[in-house]
């Protein structure tokens, strides 16, 4: 008996086409009488398979489904190979973090300055005291006024200074330039752009810098540029030819005063350990008026340049926001462009090259910043801290003003700024400040120095006392400090 049909492949799909023939049933071969359960033919049966044939026809191809089916397994590679990486960068500091933890560095704390102990009144009439009571002299009279002035002239003919005089005087002066040079550095702004052909080009502009401080992983160059906050590159060289590449740690909006970071990792070993950061003196009071003073760095706007001088004054005040700094001039002629440091005779920087707080007739008159008032503030930029800001120009109430006015002891409000936060929270002109953050303010400095522990964001209470018909009242203000 024979039969045909068609199946499917169970792994493929493809169609068979069957041909095969039924053998007869046994019991349909006993009704016909062709065998019996006896039969040796029944016992020893063999079936033959070669009845069986089959034809495998291929499934027609779908381009449309596969090439649905490839864009769709290459996005998917993407996006998982995308996945992966974010992933990657993203964990791999945590992960080197929580596997390899580094201790933070300690916070930068710059020297106290270098102050030269004075004798006191006192103490002179002590030392006289003890010397008489000591010698068994009579004590020689005092000679009068036409023998001092013979004295004096004898003394005036015998030495009078000569070229060699002068010029031992400015080896001297000299010696402490170059051994305070070695602490100086150059720091390069280096930004790319493209001329009119579209070929790249460099434009770099230098400033000079000064050896803050050193710790185990880094060099902090103190410096001065407006340009600075958007350079593509920055570069540091020091004393001897030393270069390095740097980045900006922070910098000052209100007096262009930027600290720059050199990675120990970035230079030489034997390099490093050369390096010596400056010795800070005392700029405060008015203890540099007439003392001679030497400009180094870039005085004349060359890089390298020396002058020297003397300082006419120091006490000029400089009216910038939330701060209380001072003026040093100088009778050095300089460059509008001039930067670097003022040391003194001992070879200690006592001030920050900047001309553009000069008044408008001595325009090229070499001024500079005291470093007494900069410490605070330069240090918290080398550990990358910016002040907050509060937005006022104050002053010191004075004793007159005190004592005859009856004004409050505190922080005078010259004027707020527009916009700035001391004004959204309802400051105004001739306000007095008299606590802040909890603190009391008797001085405008004292505000300075509370300002300077707070961070942009911060919410604060200020008392301020008003002015008003009925003499003055006090009022708590909530001020956000920003940025």
């Amino acid at each position: 008996m024979y039969a045909a049909g068609e199946a499917g492949c169970v792994f493929c799909g493809a169609k068979v086409s069957i041909c095969y023939t039924m053998p007869m049933d046994t019991d349909e071969r006993w009704t016909r009488g062709t065998e019996t359960p006896e039969s040796p033919a029944h016992n020893n049966a063999e079936y033959n398979t070669d009845f069986l044939s089959e034809q495998i026809k291929n499934r027609p191809l779908n381009r449309r489904k596969l090439l649905r089916r490839s864009l769709i397994t290459i996005f998917l590679a993407v996006l998982f190979g995308g996945v992966s990486c974010f992933a990657f960068f993203m964990f791999t500091p945590i992960l080197n973090r929580m596997m390899n933890p580094q201790e933070e560095p300690a916070p930068i704390e710059l020297p106290a300055p270098v102050v030269e102990e004075e004798m006191a009144p006192e103490e002179m009439v002590a030392q006289d005291a003890e010397l008489y009571a000591a010698s068994e002299e009579e004590p020689a009279p005092i000679p009068d006024e036409e023998s001092i002035s013979r004295a004096v002239e004898k003394i005036l003919s015998e030495k009078s200074p000569d070229a060699a005089f002068y010029g031992s005087m400015f080896g001297a002066l000299r010696e402490t330039a170059q051994t305070a040079m070695r602490s100086m550095a150059t720091v390069s702004i280096i930004n790319e752009d493209y001329d009119w052909f579209n070929d790249p080009y460099e434009i770099t502009g230098r400033h000079a810098g000064v050896i803050l401080a050193k710790t185990e992983r880094e060099v902090i160059v103190l410096t001065k540029g407006a340009d600075l906050e958007n350079a593509g590159k920055l570069k540091v060289t020091f004393s001897g030819g030393i270069s390095a590449d740097a980045r900006l740690k922070a910098q000052d909006p209100r007096t262009g005063c930027a600290a720059v970071s050199v990675s120990r990792e970035d230079m030489e070993e034997e390099d490093f350990s050369k390096l010596t950061p400056i010795l800070l003196g005392n700029s405060a009071g008015a203890v540099l008026d007439g003392m001679p003073v030497i400009a180094i760095g870039a005085p004349t706007g060359e890089i390298g340049s020396i002058e020297y001088g003397i300082v006419t004054a120091s006490q000029y005040g400089i009216d910038l926001t939330d701060t209380s700094y001072y003026r040093i001039s100088t009778n050095i002629y300089g460059s509008r462009s001039a930067s670097g440091i003022l040391i003194d005779t001992n070879g200690l920087m006592v001030g920050l090259i900047d001309l553009s707080y000069n008044d408008r007739t001595m325009p090229n008159q070499l001024s500079a910043i005291g470093i007494s008032e900069l410490r605070n503030m330069v240090q918290d930029l080398s550990n990358g801290i910016v002040r907050p800001r509060l937005g006022i120009h104050g002053a010191d109430v004075t004793e007159i003003a005190a004592s005859e006015l009856e004004v409050p002891r505190g922080a005078y409000v010259r004027f707020a700024e527009m916009d700035s936060p001391a004004m959204e929270a309802g400051i105004q002109s001739g306000d007095v400040i008299t606590q802040f953050n909890g603190a009391i303010i008797l001085r405008y400095k004292d505000l300075i120095t509370e300002l300077s522990h707070r961070r942009p964001g911060e919410e604060v209470k200020a008392v301020v006392k008003r002015a008003g018909p009925d003499g003055y009242t006090e009022t708590e203000l909530t001020i956000v400090l920003g940025e």
